[in-house]
């Protein structure tokens, strides 16, 4: 064989090589990237949910409190509907009872004493 022909076989099996090589890196690539896929995915999923699990759980939250708030509230009706309020009228020396009959009679007794 002459010399030139061996220099094109060397040539041909270089060129092989190199594209075995790459390949072998593309295939590697491939791989990571499918991996870098799935964990992306993982995490992503795990954030979601973990997202998910506070909403739910700010959710149970807001619930025992607006249910605190209904017990006191009926508290509230049931001392407005059985107590009755002493107030000493301290311009004519009198003692008045009276009673509060809802929350906002309460709340206007209490800006009243408090001015």
């Amino acid at each position: 064989m002459s010399d030139h022909l061996i220099a094109e076989a060397n040539r041909h099996a270089r060129a092989l090589d190199e594209r075995n090589d790459l390949v072998v890196e593309l295939n590697l690539l491939r791989q990571w990237q499918r991996e870098t896929i799935q964990n992306a995915r993982g995490i992503m999923k795990r954030a979601l949910l973990a997202h998910h699990a506070e909403r739910i759980d700010a959710i149970a939250r807001a619930k025992r409190a607006e249910a605190e708030l209904a017990t006191e509230r009926a508290r509230l009706d049931w001392v407005f509907r059985n107590c009755k309020v002493t107030a000493d009228d301290y311009t004519t020396g009198h003692r008045d009872v009276y009673a509060i009959h809802d929350r906002e009679d309460l709340g206007a007794a209490m800006k009243e004493g408090a001015q």
